[in-house]
């Protein structure tokens, strides 16, 4: 059961869709009943053999014409019955045969349901059909095999012939090959036999086939046996006898002259063969030439044909008997020839066309001149221009409009060809073609049998040619390129005389390819005309103007040179042209006095001269640079001629003159250096500025260390006279010894306590002043480092709440002066992170706080209500509306180059830390609060008469905020107070930072003596407790501290400062010193040395053993050899043994110095370094490093240098 989809597929799809030619006939009722044969007709042909014009037209005659019988009877002939009817043209094929050639084309019967005839045409014979025999008896029985026939559709080429056969031409019989003897066909004989066969022979002079001579027999079998067309005119009469492929060309006379006389099928022939038969030896080499017929087809039309003729006369017993007569196909190479040749003339022609309009003309002129016109019977040419008028109304939506350039066999005013075709409006003549060939690429087909040449068209034409009518035209569309539209159409008429075949189709390819290049080249070449016309006048215009503009900037630029000239006299920048050679070429003034020499030299090389020798190298090595990469290079050095200053009191003083170079390279318009360009600026007292502010820098360092001193001298102070005051209080009479008055006791009693107050109030006094100038120093400093771009953010692992602990701890003196109550909580949200540590840069963020709380107190002091609140919060995302009221202000600086900081690089995981510093102050206005966070601006005018200060500290804690990835802010109501707000980004440590951070904060737990802040709720801020180290037995122990400085001011302090808390110390001026103590102590036995305050410098009046030393404070930079030389120097005896730590092991070292870079912090722990202790710091401060750093090494043992 076939599928669905096929069982609605119909007979006329499936022939429709074959590409042979194909007709079906229906069997009538009387045919199926075996009555008639002509009763039938063709009802559908499908389109392949409707494209066969010629062959379309012989089938459509043959239920009509009686020739055709044969073949008919053949087609309508029922199934499976046997036909033997005769006719004039003689017997039927038989019907049981599948296969029968004719027309030259082997066709291919089959019978659908019993009631239609399925005729399917085939080139070659189908590979079911197998080969036909004839037998073919001679006189000795032999047996030959004949091979099927090749239809004369396959178009092959004779074989020539060899020089033998040439030489000769005559064929000769010999009585002992009598010749062969053709038996009767049986059914599988050939058709084209059978067609041989059913000739009426017995009616011509050779009589039946049966009773022809031998020497006619053998030739009749050569020639049925060639796939040549051969001919042969037997006897007196010449009587006709042809192969099938010679059928081919009689055209519709086949088989008509079969058996007929030659002179009355082609009365021309007479005279040649009589010549021939006559003298057969005479004239055979003249036997062969070229002629041209036309072959006449079934639908009464004409084909023409060339064909090469060759007679040979056949010679037996020296007597002429017949002709044999052979043809050669030359119809294609003819009309090859004929068209190549008329296409070379109008390419030629075409090529001296120089516009479009020339180029129409003379196409015409051409297509006029070809000859033979058979291949231009009907010619006309259209040139297409657009039509620019209103389209709104328009019939077709094709805005072109076509003039007839020329035509060819079309009258004056013809319909089919109009001066003018509107194709936008018009149906008129080829209107509709024209539109559709607007839009094809190929040439367009035209047939009067499909309808789509209109026959209405083509009368009153005055043909060309051979004067037929055409039955086809080609629509040609020319187009300069593929891409255009097409600016002509011509119209074709195709010989009526020769089908429209794949020759024809080729050589229409051609012409069209011909006409398009053409027309290309005359565009291109109109085109290029009129370029050239432009450019012509172009030129001319450009050198009037150049003439003028070369007039005009010769002006110009001595102009410009007078004024460079006095520019670059007149400015401060040093300015020479240096040439490839190194000369100077050119120098103005400002060179010349940085230089100091010659004006009139500027051929020279000065610089070996002028620049310091140190520094030669330098300038050498940038020239170098420039000349290798042709970049611009700079270079800074000293120049031998010194410069002068002045300060505020008139002194002169002499400084190195330096400069800065930047030299340029000069290319010309190829690329290539040509000269350099200098540049010379006098940066000298940048240098000079910057060298004293560095040393304002390190003065204002010193100052603020010994102010540090200063306060840690002015507690311990305090903290003794607390003891004796603690010491004295319970003293009774009793105890003294006294027997006084009792009233004489508690006087003195009230006097002492008065004393003690005044003497804690003045002290109090002095720590804030201290503090305060310790703040102004602090703010210069670090404006001094963001203005260099030198501040850095050194993460570390530390526990926020202990940054809050300690910026309250450093204002709970100012507070309690000012009753202020200071208090802080730690938010929920910081809880629910459960980070106990993290690490940020805890110096930065205790700066932030510090600045606000001065704020905070400053405003607050005066108010009736007096808190302060510090609050932390933590979260995940960068804070918002919902953690805080504050809005945070925008960057500083827009670039993000400006916050680099590489120790923040790379860190994932951040957490955001939000600390508030609430006040219950006077407030500010949205003006005041619009001018805050900048340099030197303050909330108003009157704020700094009022209250003090800077205005640095907020701008100082907005750039510190933003270096951490964070942000500021502020909300404040007049009268009610402010909130001021900042974040940063921390980020979560590794486990080993932590651990690192927790074994830290247990020892200073211990140093201290109390436990750990409580994180949760608010707390009043504790006292700070000075305590000293005493182990189990309260006994302080004093174990041996090295303090390794240069400054004495320093020195003294440090010293004094630890010993005041019960540590022994001893001290060194620069390394050398230190390493000698450090040596001598080994002959001395640990433990002993001076005792708790006993004075010490670096000399011993009492020259005593060298205390045991368990830990070294060790400087920097100190004069004679460094404190990271002397360093790598313990470093390297520990390893060798010849010094170590008094309690054994390792000698701890914690490095002192100003600078808190990172780059400087890992160059000090590279050499050996423990630690560092960035300057200034608190003696308290100190100690907790050192027990930090102690207990990390060695933890609590006994033998640990600090307890």
């Amino acid at each position: 059961m076939p599928p669905p989809a096929l069982q609605h597929l119909g007979l006329i799809d499936l022939v429709a869709s074959d590409p042979r030619p194909t007709f079906v006939v229906a069997l009538p009722e009387q045919t199926r009943s075996k009555i008639s044969h002509y009763s039938a007709d063709i009802l559908y042909r499908n389109p392949a053999l409707q494209n066969s014009y010629t062959l379309d037209h012989s089938i459509a005659s043959i239920p009509q014409d009686a020739s055709h019988s044969p073949f008919w009877n053949w087609v309508t002939s029922p199934p499976s019955t046997p036909t033997s009817q005769t006719d004039a043209s003689g017997p039927a094929p038989s019907n049981t045969q599948h296969s029968l050639p004719y027309l030259g084309v082997y066709w291919t019967r089959s019978i659908v349901l019993g009631q239609w005839v399925v005729m399917s045409g085939n080139e070659t014979p189908p590979s079911s059909e197998p080969p036909r025999k004839v037998r073919i008896e001679g006189k000795e029985g032999e047996t030959t095999r004949k091979y099927p026939q090749k239809s004369p559709l396959d178009n092959a080429r004779l074989p020539s012939r060899k020089k033998s056969e040439s030489k000769s031409p005559l064929l000769y019989r010999d009585e002992s090959n009598p010749g062969l003897m053709i038996p009767v066909s049986d059914s599988e004989a050939e058709p084209f036999l059978d067609v041989v066969q059913n000739v009426d022979w017995e009616s011509t002079s050779l009589g039946p086939m049966s009773d022809w001579p031998a020497q006619l027999q053998h030739t009749f079998n050569q020639l049925v046996s060639d796939s040549r067309p051969v001919a042969l005119y037997w006897g007196p009469e010449y009587v006709t006898i042809y192969n099938e492929a010679f059928s081919k060309y009689c055209g519709a006379r086949h088989p008509g002259l079969l058996g007929r006389p030659a002179p009355e099928a082609w009365p021309h022939l007479k005279t040649r063969l009589d010549e021939m038969t006559a003298s057969p030896l005479k004239n055979y080499s003249n036997a062969e030439d070229e002629s041209k017929f036309f072959i006449p087809l079934a639908d009464g039309s004409h084909e023409e044909t060339y064909v090469k003729s060759s007679m040979v006369p056949i010679v037996y017993d020296k007597k002429c008997l017949g002709i044999q007569h052979s043809l050669l196909e030359m119809t294609s190479r003819r009309l090859w020839e004929r068209r190549m040749k008329m296409l070379i003339d109008l390419g030629e022609a075409l090529v001296s066309t120089k516009d479009a309009k020339s180029y129409w003309s003379r196409t015409i002129e051409e297509l006029e001149r070809w000859s033979p016109t058979y291949d231009v019977p009907l010619a006309f040419l259209y040139s297409v221009a657009d039509d620019e008028s209103d389209i709104s109304l328009s019939k077709y939506d094709c805005p072109k409009i076509c003039h007839l350039e020329g035509s060819l066999g079309v009258p004056e005013g013809h319909t089919i060809a109009p001066q003018v075709l509107n194709l936008r409006e018009t149906d008129e003549g080829m209107a509709s073609i024209m539109r559709k060939s607007l839009d094809h690429r190929q040439p367009i087909l035209l047939q009067t049998k499909d309808d789509t040449l209109p026959k209405s068209l083509l009368h009153g034409l005055a043909w060309r040619g051979f004067g037929d009518p055409c039955q086809a035209a080609i629509v040609l569309p020319i187009r300069p390129t593929k891409e255009e539209d097409a600016m002509g159409i011509l119209f074709l008429g195709l010989n009526p005389r020769r089908p429209y075949d794949n020759d024809y189709r080729q050589f229409i390819s051609l012409l069209s390819q011909k006409l398009t290049s053409s027309l290309a080249s005359t565009v291109l070449l109109e085109e290029e005309a009129r370029r050239r016309r432009n450019i012509t006048e172009q030129a001319a215009y450009d050198n009037a103007m150049l003439k003028q503009r070369l007039e005009y900037q010769t002006e110009q630029t001595e102009r410009s040179m007078q004024t460079f000239t006095a520019v670059a006299d007149f400015i401060p920048v040093g300015m020479c042209f240096v040439d490839v050679e190194g000369n100077i070429t050119f120098a103005n003034d400002a060179w010349h006095h940085l230089e100091k020499v010659d004006l009139t030299k500027t051929d020279v090389r000065p610089w070996p001269e002028c620049v310091v020798k140190e520094d030669l190298h330098i300038l050498q090595e940038s020239l170098d640079r420039l000349v290798e990469s042709g970049r611009t290079e700079t270079a800074e050095f000293r120049l031998r001629n010194g410069w002068v200053t002045e300060d505020s009191d008139g002194n002169s003083s002499v400084a190195p003159r330096w400069v800065l170079a930047t030299f340029m390279p000069v290319r010309s318009s190829d690329g290539v250096i040509q000269s350099f360009t200098g540049c010379l600026s006098d940066v000298s007292i940048q240098k000079w500025q910057l060298e004293q502010e560095k040393l304002r820098k390190e003065e204002a360092i010193e100052s603020k260390s010994a102010i540090l001193h200063c306060t840690d001298a002015i507690i311990a102070s305090l903290a003794r006279v607390q003891d004796i005051s603690d010491n004295s209080a319970p003293l009774t009479p009793t105890q003294n010894g006294s027997q006084g008055d009792e009233k004489s006791v508690s006087e003195r009693s009230a006097e002492e306590k008065k004393l003690l107050e005044d003497s804690i109030e003045n002290a109090e006094t002095i720590v804030t002043c201290a503090q305060h100038q310790k703040r102004i120093v602090d703010d210069i400093l670090t404006m001094s480092k963001l203005d260099s771009k030198l501040l850095a953010v050194t993460p570390c692992t530390v526990d926020p709440i202990q940054i809050v602990n300690g910026a309250l701890k450093m204002f709970e003196v100012e507070a309690r002066r000012v009753d202020i109550e200071l208090t802080s909580y730690v938010d929920k949200s910081y809880k629910d992170l459960a980070y106990d540590y993290l690490d940020l840069d805890p110096s930065r963020v205790q700066q932030v706080l510090i600045n606000l709380l001065t704020n905070a107190l400053k405003f607050t002091k005066s108010g009736t209500t007096r808190n302060v609140t510090v609050g932390v919060k933590g979260s995940l995302e960068p804070p918002g509306e919902a953690m805080t009221v504050v809005q945070f202000i925008p960057r500083f600086c827009d670039v993000s180059e400006e916050y680099d900081q590489p120790a923040l690089k790379g860190r994932t995981r951040p957490v955001y830390l939000l600390f508030e510093v609430k006040d219950t102050g006077q407030g500010l206005t949205v003006e005041e609060m619009g001018s805050l966070f900048n340099k030197f601006v303050q909330a108003s005018a009157k704020t700094h008469t009022k209250y003090g200060g800077s205005g640095l500290g907020l701008f100082i804690s907005r750039r510190l905020t933003e270096l951490q990835n964070g942000a500021i802010g502020v909300s404040s109501q007049s009268g009610v107070g402010s909130t001021f707000a900042f974040y940063i980004e921390a980020y979560v440590p590794s486990e080993a930072s932590r651990n690192e951070a927790l074994a830290a904060a247990a020892a200073a737990r211990l140093i201290a003596g109390v436990d750990g802040a409580e994180a949760d709720g608010k707390r009043p801020c504790r006292d700070i407790r000075l305590q000293k180290h005493q182990d189990p037995g309260g006994n302080v122990r004093l174990d041996g501290i090295l303090v390794v400085e240069d400054n004495l001011i320093n020195q003294q302090i440090t010293r004094r400062g630890l010993t005041d808390r019960g540590y022994m110390v001893d001290v060194a001026n620069h390394g050398i010193e230190a390493l000698d103590k450090l040596k001598r102590r080994q002959g001395g036995a640990p433990g002993l040395g001076l005792k708790a305050g006993s004075s010490r410098s670096g000399r011993s009046n009492m020259n005593p053993l060298p205390i045991a030393i368990n830990l070294v404070l060790m400087d920097i930079e100190m004069p004679i050899q460094d404190g990271l030389t002397c360093t790598r120097i313990i470093r390297e005896l520990e390893a060798e043994g010849e010094i170590f730590c008094a309690s054994g092991g390792r000698i701890p070292i914690i490095a002192v110095t100003a600078n808190a870079r990172p780059e400087q912090v890992m160059e000090a722990k590279q050499a050996g370094c423990d630690d560092v202790m960035v300057k200034p710091y608190r003696i308290p401060e100190l100690i907790e490093k050192m027990q930090v750093v102690v207990r990390r090494m060695g933890g609590l043992s006994p033998n640990s240098p600090v307890r």
